[in-house]
């Protein structure tokens, strides 16, 4: 139990978990074998199940690591597309804006124009 104390993920605490099962499993293959056959064979399978457990580990949080980081990938498109999308409604606001000032300004021109003829 201490041992997987020390893996910081969750995930990959659950995953050894798992195959700590495969250990306990292997165990009692094992000694069912002894029991058959006299040959001590809990070596042999306490190998191959560890061979079998830890390798898996690695490839799980590899693979994780590498959706992770696909996904990340994807998201910092997606927030380079939406400060481009933002920039450029940001640039037609102030056109807009520019324009709604030249015509107040012409408007005003004109009305004091009027004014004074």
């Amino acid at each position: 139990m201490a041992l997987f104390l020390c893996i910081p993920n969750k995930e990959a605490r659950r995953l050894a978990y798992r195959h700590t099962g495969f250990l306990v499993g292997a165990r009692n293959i094992g000694d069912a074998l002894f029991g058959i056959t006299g040959i001590n064979f809990q070596p042999y399978v306490n190998i191959i199940f560890t061979n079998l457990a830890f390798p898996s580990i690695a490839i799980y949080l590899g693979l994780k690591h590498a959706r992770t980081n696909t996904s990340l990938e994807w998201q910092l498109i997606q927030i380079k597309n939406l400060s481009a999308e933002n920039i450029r409604q940001e640039q037609e606001k102030q056109q807009l804006l520019a324009k709604q000032n030249e015509t107040l300004e012409e408007q005003v021109k004109q009305r004091t124009a009027e004014i004074t003829a």
